[in-house]
């Protein structure tokens, strides 16, 4: 479980930045301004708007990934983020991008155990999200929360 608030400042690049949310874990989330940018092909290989967060892992354990986003305005325009892993495997091979649309597992593995990275990269600029679950139990076949309008704080 890694809540926004245990992302130390340094970790936010570009236009990301803290914001105080009553409905949050800790009354914080990390958010993006609407501009207008939608890097929706694919991730880019040097993004200015990124979150870099390390967590650890055990290796050859299945993990899977839930985030609780929140589009600026309820926009549809406002609602996605690339998660990109530092060396994540699916099925046996290296994973690194995905998309939504895409039917990429959300379920991975590591080949070490130890300190891993993932970066949360803007897709479409307004996206906010409060906290990350890598469950490699509770919540490794079914979420946290509901897909909209969760109000799910996952407990450490």
């Amino acid at each position: 479980m890694i809540y926004a608030s245990d992302i130390a400042g340094r970790a936010l690049h570009g236009a990301w930045a803290a914001a105080s949310d009553s409905t949050s874990p800790n009354g914080l989330k990390l958010a993006t301004p609407d501009t207008g940018v939608a890097n929706t092909s694919n991730a880019l290989a040097a993004p200015a708007d990124y979150v870099d967060v390390t967590f650890t892992a055990d290796a050859g354990t299945p993990y899977t990934i839930w985030l609780r986003t929140q589009a600026l305005a309820n926009s549809k325009f406002n609602d996605s983020l690339w998660v990109q892993f530092s060396d994540a495997q699916a099925g046996g091979s290296p994973i690194y991008h995905g998309a939504y649309w895409l039917s990429q597992p959300a379920t991975v593995t590591f080949t070490s155990s130890g300190t891993h990275t993932i970066r949360l990269q803007v897709r479409e600029d307004g996206v906010q999200f409060d906290q990350m679950v890598l469950s490699p139990a509770t919540y490794l076949n079914t979420p946290p929360g509901p897909a909209t309008s969760d109000s799910t704080i996952v407990p450490r």
